[in-house]
């Protein structure tokens, strides 16, 4: 995504899904889901569905390399191993940035009536005029 700078792009990686415990459930199902998410994201099988069933960019740093299965899984993750990948957020664009300007804009870019530099040059401009609009102090 184009922002406020200039700096090359980097590929983002992560998840912008927040995980969590719903506390007003039961003991035992809050305890199941403790159990499942610790399964998932700490046991040899658990990474080895997340990696390679699931073909998902680990969220560990822990994970053998050669072990993830979905060539771009590898890639983005090597680029997180190599401090290369920016960080996912959630929403960080202003509000509306996406259907009013970067979805259209792309399409028009993929259809072959905007040139590379035109796309990025009028989603920064709209970003930074959105995100200017929408600043509060």
């Amino acid at each position: 995504m184009f922002a406020d700078d200039d700096l090359p792009g980097r590929n983002v990686a992560g998840s912008n899904w927040v995980i969590g415990i719903n506390k007003t459930k039961s003991k035992d199902e809050t305890q199941a889901a403790v159990e499942f998410l610790n399964f998932l994201y700490t046991s040899e099988k658990g990474k080895a569905i997340v990696s390679d069933e699931f073909q998902l960019v680990p969220p560990t740093k822990d994970v053998d390399i050669d072990d993830i299965s979905a060539p771009v899984s590898r890639q983005l993750y090597q680029e997180v191993l190599d401090d290369k990948a920016a960080p996912m957020t959630y929403k960080q664009e202003p509000y509306g940035f996406l259907r009013a300007s970067l979805a259209p804009n792309f399409q028009k870019y993929l259809a072959g009536q905007l040139s590379w530099e035109e796309l990025t040059k009028r989603t920064s401009a709209d970003f930074k005029q959105m995100r200017q609009v929408q600043t509060v102090d």
